[in-house]
Formats: C-alpha cells, sequence, structure tokens
C-alpha cells in the first residue's frame, strides 16, 4: 500500500486525540501538519478498490500504531507565519 501524509481532522474533539498520540499540544499543530498512514490500521480506511490509488480515512479514524517515533510534518510555509 502506498504510504500517505493525512491531514489532522479539523473537527476538535478528533484533533485532540490525533495530537495526543503524537503527544504534542493542539496548539502546536498547523494547517499543514500531517501524520503517516503507518500509524492507521487498515480498517480506519474507506475501502479502496484501485490499487496504488490514495485511500481515504474514515471520518471516525484515530491514529492507534505506533512505530519507532511519531513525527508530525509540517510545511515551511508555516513556519513563517
Amino acid at each position: 500500500l502506498i504510504q500517505q501524509n493525512c491531514r489532522f481532522p479539523r473537527e476538535e474533539e478528533r484533533r485532540k486525540l490525533w495530537a495526543d498520540f503524537c503527544n504534542i499540544t493542539v496548539d502546536a499543530l498547523t494547517g499543514n501538519s500531517r501524520i503517516c498512514s503507518d500509524h492507521f490500521t487498515l480498517d480506519s480506511f474507506k475501502s479502496c478498490v484501485n490499487v496504488g490509488k490514495r485511500r481515504t480515512l474514515k471520518d471516525a479514524s484515530v491514529p492507534n500504531i505506533l512505530k519507532n517515533e511519531v513525527s508530525v510534518q509540517a510545511s515551511a510555509k508555516d513556519d513563517q507565519k
């Protein structure tokens, strides 16, 4: 499966759950913050018929697979704000 970076949800409660999983505060997140799809179980995604295509997270998905380290990505644009 293709690895992709998933945007943090806008919905406040889930956004907090995702931030807690990453061990960061919600205030540290930017509009471009992402978490790798490897931190989600396969059943967190809507079924995808086309192998190799981007997958879409289900609305209630929360990351739950810890790898060695969770890092949140943000673009350089956000650092300039």
